[in-house]
């Protein structure tokens, strides 16, 4: 049996569609009314939930080649910091985007019906 989405994934949901393409994780939690330190404690998994469910898709920002020039760099400042016998800290410059899938645009559409209905 198919469980029914959370008030916080309907939401989530409606901004992917209200952004009407590709979105980042920031333009989301923004979206939601928030700021990235304080985004909803559910929004990854609910994130999680509608990927797996094939309304939201996910591609990187990054190429395979971009990626991997990235690695390289990260190794060489890690075998520096390891000869050092300092610490080493590295954030990469990929983000997720978001996009509805045609499903996704199906249930969107199906919500704001049924939505609109309750008023």
């Amino acid at each position: 049996m198919t469980q029914p989405l959370s008030d916080s994934a309907i939401a989530l949901l409606m901004a992917v569609a209200g952004r009407k393409g590709w979105s980042t994780w920031e333009q989301l939690v923004i979206a939601l009314g928030g700021k990235l330190r304080n985004a909803p404690r559910t929004m990854t998994e609910d994130m999680a939930r509608l990927v797996k469910d094939a309304s939201v898709q996910v591609c990187s920002s990054m190429t395979p080649a971009e990626l991997e020039a990235e690695l390289q760099q990260a190794i060489g400042g890690l075998r520096k910091a390891q000869a050092a016998g300092s610490e080493f800290t590295w954030r990469s410059r990929q983000t997720m985007l978001y996009a509805l899938t045609p499903a996704g645009a199906d249930m969107v559409n199906l919500l704001r019906e049924t939505l609109r209905d309750r008023r």
